[in-house]
């Protein structure tokens, strides 16, 4: 165990390294602790992307009317 180098080492002395990797897959270390990245939202910004897409919906029907109170008319 002295002489492993886990991932993201790096040298403090000038030199090289030669080695060999002796098993990967998704039970090595690095790979169990890799975990999806949650997105953090707020409260506030769920109700203000809800209020936009009411109010969108609010101005096509508003546009539609006055559309079709002028006669539909190019």
């Amino acid at each position: 165990m002295e002489n492993t180098l886990w991932a993201n080492t790096v040298l403090a002395s000038p030199g090289y390294v030669l080695g060999m990797v002796v098993h990967t897959g998704l039970e090595t270390r690095m790979a169990m602790n890799i975990s999806e990245m949650r997105q953090k939202v707020g409260r506030l910004d769920l109700e203000v992307n809800w209020m936009t897409k009411v109010l969108f919906v609010v101005m096509v029907i508003a546009a539609l009317a006055i559309i079709a109170a002028d006669g539909f008319y190019g």
